[in-house]
């Protein structure tokens, strides 16, 4: 019935998830010969770290599939008699779970090399996303109904609240995100700000006025982020200027790493 919909769907998450293959395995990776170093390799932390960085990654794939519905939905469309919400529930649920699918054997595989018995929170951190998005695909099909009862051109104007990435859908279109960081996914965000600005004083390619630039913009990012309303708009430019500056630095890869994993609760997916 809607096979037109259900193919550039699911062509666009494929594509957007093949993107992030190799991301949780690298910071395992990275996060692994750390603790590795310190003599922490099969402690409890590294458990603990194992499942953050597999939960997070997660979100993101949530975040993903969410934003492709909503893409694809406004260019190609779908059959009028169609149940959106309970359709797009259904749909977002099925790519949701091939996630949780994904993931949890990394886990399992991890925890028994390591022979460790502590539980990871993935299904539980599963429940809660698709609860969140639930509401989200209401308030977008709520959206849609308010939309159909205008008169001229519409804006069409989506509400996401969560951990969600912009949305822009046309000529005219705009997005309203409301974030409610917990503290340490803002105290994350925070330590990998520090672990640039400390990359970029570091960084002996690149002379004394930029680097006090980039220090600037850093922490400008860290002093909105302790707002109890930050601007959003202002932080994703400073997460725009500090991802493309601290690439070209050679010895930041770290610190970008950090940054590029910090951010995705915020829905900001760096290259």
């Amino acid at each position: 019935m809607n096979k037109n919909f259900e193919d550039r769907l699911d062509r666009l998450i494929r594509t957007s998830w093949a993107k992030r293959v190799h991301d949780a395995p690298k910071q395992i990776g990275k996060m692994k010969a750390e603790h590795a170093h310190r003599g922490a390799l099969h402690s409890s932390m590294t458990i603990q770290r194992l499942n953050e960085i597999l939960c997070r990654e997660l979100e993101a794939r949530a975040i993903l599939v969410w934003q492709a519905i909503v893409r694809v939905h406004k260019i190609v469309g779908i059959d009028k008699n169609v149940d959106l919400a309970s359709y797009f529930k259904d749909i977002f649920s099925k790519y949701h779970q091939e996630a949780l699918n994904t993931l949890l054997p990394i886990f399992e595989k991890e925890s028994q090399i390591m022979k460790s018995t502590i539980p990871s929170t993935l299904t539980e951190t599963a429940k809660l996303s698709k609860e969140k998005h639930d509401v989200e695909i209401d308030l977008y099909v709520d959206s849609l109904r308010e939309t159909d009862k205008e008169t001229v051109a519409p804006r069409a104007t989506y509400n996401f609240y969560g951990s969600v990435g912009a949305v822009q859908s046309g000529a005219g279109a705009y997005a309203n995100v409301v974030q409610h960081l917990a503290v340490s996914e803002k105290q994350e965000i925070i330590n990998a700000l520090n672990e640039v600005k400390l990359a970029v004083q570091n960084a002996a390619d690149r002379d004394e006025r930029e680097i006090h630039e980039l220090v600037e913009v850093v922490d400008d990012s860290i002093v909105e982020l302790a707002k109890n309303n930050p601007n959003n708009t202002k932080l994703r430019a400073c997460f725009h200027i500090l991802s493309g500056s601290i690439q070209a630095i050679a010895s930041a890869g770290p610190a970008y790493q950090a940054l590029k994993s910090a951010l995705l609760p915020l829905g900001i997916m760096l290259p």
